[in-house]
């Protein structure tokens, strides 16, 4: 009986840990990303490997959004990310909530269609033209019940926003912790703003391009942009700049 019962909970043990190995694996490497067409999507991280900087997570600057859009043939859509975290008022106790500010086009970048209201437009991205928000259902449902939440007020950090819109239940970016999405309001200089990385970079190949030709079309840019940058050429050189480019689901 004791050899059987050892043997009995050897095997027992060894299934769990393959059954438990299997699931990371399968939702981490076998399963597709949860979006439309996700062997379309790419990421572009910068890197400077000679000053030790060979990966990260928000690796780019604002301002690649506008050097990069509409100059990539191989990409049909761009976005920028960043994570935020801002306090809500829970019974007159602070809680800090982690959110994303996203630009206009990145729920279209992923195919995201709204479970309630509707997404930001280009106006929001403006500084000053008033602070919306996005919530994901769960977050929705926690606040509010089966209510309706489009149409209320969230006060996020000093700020009132109003709710303009549910994310489908489920959705999942980057992190299971995210529970809301503002607009990003980028004013003129951060338009300018190259290598302060902190965002980061989604896209969208066009049917039939290749990681590779975005890829080459990236370098071309980004040697027309460091060439316009005097001041930064020397020290870019000298830490190996360059941009690359990878299928979200690897990365």
């Amino acid at each position: 009986p004791l050899t059987t019962l050892a043997v009995v909970m050897t095997i027992a043990v060894c299934v769990a840990v393959n059954t438990a190995v299997f699931t990371v694996v399968d939702s981490l490497l076998l399963r597709p990303l949860p979006f439309a067409d996700a062997h379309q999507l790419i990421t572009m991280i910068n890197l400077y490997p000679k000053a030790g900087v060979t990966d990260q997570q928000n690796g780019a600057a604002s301002g690649d959004l506008f050097d990069r859009s509409g100059y990539m043939p191989a990409v049909a859509e761009h976005a920028l990310y960043r994570n935020f975290e801002f306090p809500i008022d829970r019974d007159g106790v602070p809680v800090q909530v982690k959110g994303l500010g996203v630009s206009a086009s990145f729920l279209p970048l992923l195919r995201v269609r709204p479970a309630e209201g509707r997404w930001f437009n280009a106006d929001e991205e403006t500084p000053g033209r008033g602070t919306v928000v996005i919530l994901t259902t769960e977050f929705a449902r926690e606040l509010f019940g089966e209510k309706r939440a489009t149409g209320e007020k969230l006060r996020l950090g000093n700020c009132d926003c109003l709710i303009i819109g549910v994310l489908p239940a489920g959705f999942r970016f980057v992190s299971p912790e995210i529970r809301y999405l503002i607009p990003l309001a980028l004013g003129a200089n951060e338009k300018q703003s190259r290598h302060s990385n902190g965002y980061g970079y989604l896209g969208r190949l066009r049917e039939g391009a290749t990681v590779e030709q975005a890829q080459s079309q990236l370098d071309g840019i980004n040697a027309r942009v460091t060439e316009s940058l005097p001041d930064l050429r020397e020290l870019l050189a000298n830490a190996g700049f360059r941009t690359e480019v990878s299928l979200l689901q690897s990365w």
